[in-house]
Order: structure tokens, then sequence, then C-alpha cells
């Protein structure tokens, strides 16, 4: 008996060199950001070939292999998805990962075998020229079009919209999920929403670019980045509590370097030490007599 053919590759190229996009998710995830995208890579092009269903469990496949925090892990792929790393439009359509810069790398690299399946609904790029192509109907390798939802305490499917969004309020939930999605703490969705068109100061598009730059730099808090590498989010507000408080309308946090760290330190020391000069100055200075020795 034959053995199955293999859809997926062995291993795939790696640039030695990032396009900016890839530069800029890094310059934001660092690296635990680049090794769930490498992760996602690996599922990518190891079993579709080039795509890949993003499903409720494909946090845990990326876990089981570098061990890093769910909630990161969803982030990241939010983030990959917010900065077109994968193909916004099939995600929403289709619930899947993909795009033109990896199946550019898969079709040829598969030009050996004797079949590839494609499922033409997927395709970002020409597959006219790819003679090896069998073409394969969409129902019959995906059965659920609408990506799940993997937020903590969030029991709703993808992005399906909540019961108070109608058609005066449905723009307006559309930049919602821009903001939810880059929040780094993904809970309490119901709650965030009825924040954001409820609080005494409800969110509409003029305030938006206010909320994302605040948003983004409550990003910065030391406390949010803690939370990334720790993978605790228990410090960090829900996005609800966020809105409330409109946290947006924070000062930036000032960023102080090493040097100034130092001049700081240096200055606290002298000051305790001059006090601490001071407070001897005001104490009278007290000589006890010898003692007489005894004969």
């Amino acid at each position: 008996m034959a053995r199955p053919m293999r859809q997926g590759l062995e291993y795939f190229p790696l640039d030695v060199t990032w396009d900016d996009k890839v530069e800029m998710f890094i310059e934001e995830k660092g690296c635990v950001g680049l090794g769930i995208l490498i992760t996602l890579w690996q599922l990518i092009y190891g079993n579709k070939g080039y795509w890949i269903l993003d499903e409720s469990d494909l946090p845990l496949k990326v876990k089981k292999r570098i061990n890093v925090d769910i909630n990161i892990i969803i982030d990241v792929i939010n983030c990959c998805l917010s900065r077109q790393l994968f193909n916004q439009k099939l995600h929403q359509k289709y619930g899947i990962l993909t795009s033109a810069s990896i199946q550019k790398r898969f079709f040829p690299a598969t030009h050996r075998k004797k079949a590839v399946e494609i499922v033409p609904e997927f395709c970002l790029i020409p597959i006219n020229d790819i003679k090896n192509a069998v073409i394969v109907d969409i129902n019959s390798v995906i059965t659920n079009i609408n990506p799940q939802s993997r937020s903590k305490g969030n029991k709703s499917k993808g992005k399906e919209i909540p019961q108070k969004v109608n058609a005066s309020n449905k723009s307006n939930w559309d930049f919602f999920l821009v903001f939810y999605e880059r929040y780094p703490r993904k809970e309490g969705k119901q709650e965030a929403w009825e924040a954001w068109i409820h609080s005494k100061h409800p969110i509409t598009e003029e305030l938006l670019p206010d909320v994302m730059a605040g948003l983004e730099r409550y990003l910065t808090d030391p406390r949010v980045t803690k939370a990334y590498l720790t993978g605790e989010f228990k410090w960090v507000k829900t996005p609800a509590a966020w809105i409330n408080s409109r946290r947006w309308t924070d000062k930036p946090i000032k960023k102080i370097n090493s040097e100034e760290r130092l001049e700081g330190l240096l200055d606290r020391m002298q000051k305790k030490k001059d006090e601490a000069t001071k407070q001897m100055e005001k104490k009278p200075i007290v000589v006890n007599p010898p003692e007489e020795v005894k004969s």
C-alpha cells in the first residue's frame, strides 16, 4: 500500500533580513513574539502548506512547542493580523491564517510533488501556472468558516456582534474591535463594548485617534510589559475598566536612561548625607571625664 502524499513541507526558507512589517512586529512583541510567529509558520508549512485554521486549539498547539502563556499567544496572533502579517480578509471570512508571502514560498517549493491540493478561495496569488495543482472544494476541507474566539471569559464566537449593536452604531463596533484586538488583556468583551458606548463619555469616531494613541502609551507601562514577559495579566486593567477610567488621557510615561538613574541615586545619597551631617551638628558633643584609676 502506497504512503499517503504529504501536503506540507519538511522545511521552509527563512529570510536573512526582515521586511518592514516583520521588523515593526519584532519591535513591538520582541523575541517572544518572533518565536510565536516562527512556530505559526512551522505549523502552516508543515501541515496544509499555505494556510491553517485559526481554531480554538491553535494557541495550545503553539504552547506545546514553545511553552508560552496562552494569552500572550492570542495577543501575538491578533497583532500579526493587525499588522497584515496574515491576511485579515481571509481570516474574517474563512477563519484561516495565510498570506501572499507564505504562498509565494510554498507553491514553488512543491514543484516536484505529483499533486498539491489548492483551495481557490484561499489563494492570494495566481494559480494558473501551478501545473501540479489539484483543485479542492472548500466545503471538503473546512466546516466552520468563522474564527473561534479564544478570549478568556468570552464565550462568543469570533467577531459575532453583541445584541446592542444596531445600524446606528455598527461602525462604532468596528472601531471597538480595532481597540479590543490591540488591548493586552482579553477579558470581558461585552462589558468593554457597553463601556465603549454607554460610559459618561462615549467613544466616537472623532475620539478614536486619541484613544488608540493612549492605548499605545499604556502598552509601554511597566506593569503591561511585565505581564507579557510573565504571562500574568491580573495587574493589567480589564478593557472595560480602562475605558471607564479614561486612561487614554494619562500623560506619557517618562523614560529614564541609566545615566539619569545614576544621577538621581547620587542626589538622593548626597541629600541623606547632608541631613545626617546637620543632625550631628545640632547634637552637642558630650565628652565623659575619664574614670579615676583605683590604686
